[in-house]
């Protein structure tokens, strides 16, 4: 009777465990997307941590932050519901018993909230200083031709870049053994079939005139 008790299997620490690793996941992948470069430049140069990329940060982040959500609706009216309604009635019949520390809670909450929406300092400068972490990863080397580039075909590169020829374009992939099926293949597909980075596609056609100003593509 003793050993059941004992193997029985304890749903109130499942979801403790899982609480505590979705909020170490949490933390981790919150201070990597903090200091990550933008997306546009992320997309453009293939940017990489610990051999992943910043949408897999990004997914990770998401899909833990909802299990950490599910976990503690499921830890308040499984695990704790009972003793948590006890207390709400206590509390309704006697009256908050730290009324000091819940409103002065409540007002900081509201104060926190308002300050993030109007971007009132020192909020808006946490946001500030994120914003600076990553434009620093730009530089005029990495920077992508325009925004999302590595969402552009290679039709759509040719019109919107130079007007080069789709034919010169192909011809010099090419000619650098990169494969593709066809000019409608975005630069991202391309360089995931190549295990390039799009900034690597379109620097085989791309380059800076010799005084620096300008863009031409190799002919």
């Amino acid at each position: 009777m003793m050993e059941n008790k004992v193997n029985r299997f304890s749903w109130k620490a499942f979801i403790s465990i899982g609480l505590f690793y979705s909020f170490l996941i949490i933390f981790f992948t919150g201070i990597i997307l903090y200091l990550s470069p933008a997306g546009r430049i992320a997309n453009w140069n293939n940017w990489k941590l610990l051999g992943l990329t910043k949408m897999d940060w990004q997914s990770i982040h998401t899909v833990f932050s909802l299990t950490f959500a599910i976990l503690s609706v499921f830890h308040l009216f499984t695990v704790n519901w009972r003793a948590f309604w006890s207390y709400l009635k206590s509390k309704s019949n006697k009256g908050i018993n730290k009324a000091r520390e819940f409103y002065i809670m409540s007002v900081l909450t509201v104060l926190f909230l308002t300050g993030i929406v109007y971007s009132v300092p020192p909020f808006v400068s946490i946001m500030d200083f994120g914003s600076y972490l990553k434009e620093s990863w730009e530089r005029n080397d990495t920077a992508p031709p325009i925004p999302h580039a590595e969402l552009l075909t290679l039709n759509e590169l040719a019109e919107k870049l130079d007007s080069i020829s789709i034919d010169k374009i192909v011809n010099k992939l090419q000619a650098n053994k990169i494969k593709f099926n066809n000019a409608n293949e975005t630069l991202e597909k391309i360089g995931l079939m190549n295990n390039l980075a799009p900034i690597e596609i379109y620097r085989i056609h791309y380059q800076k005139n010799v005084n620096g100003y300008g863009r031409q593509w190799n002919r």
